[in-house]
């Protein structure tokens, strides 16, 4: 019986996972306000909270990954609450 590893078992800290999803919000938010015409001024305010929302929805999203692959109940949970978090804390970062 071969043993099989975890495809996220060791993926970084939180901070790695932070960091990762704060960047790649960032540079989305950058393309979309200057293709949009904001400028820098317009999307200032989003630039900063959006970024940390997106970086705590990624710890949210990865610290929910044993649930994820659990069975039964578990796996739902899981996946709601991982999605919850951009769901929630996205929206209401650009709300502000």
């Amino acid at each position: 019986m071969e043993a099989t590893t975890h495809p996220f078992k060791n993926s970084g800290s939180n901070r790695i996972t932070f960091f990762i999803h704060a960047a790649i919000t960032l540079v989305i938010l950058l393309i979309a306000g200057f293709f949009q015409g904001f400028g820098f001024e317009g999307v200032l305010l989003p630039l900063i909270l959006t970024p940390i929302a997106a970086g705590v929805s990624g710890i949210i999203f990865k610290n929910t990954e044993e649930l994820r692959y659990s069975s039964g109940l578990k796996m739902g949970f899981g996946w709601a609450i991982g999605f919850a978090g951009y769901l929630v804390l996205i929206p209401m970062a650009l709300a502000l």
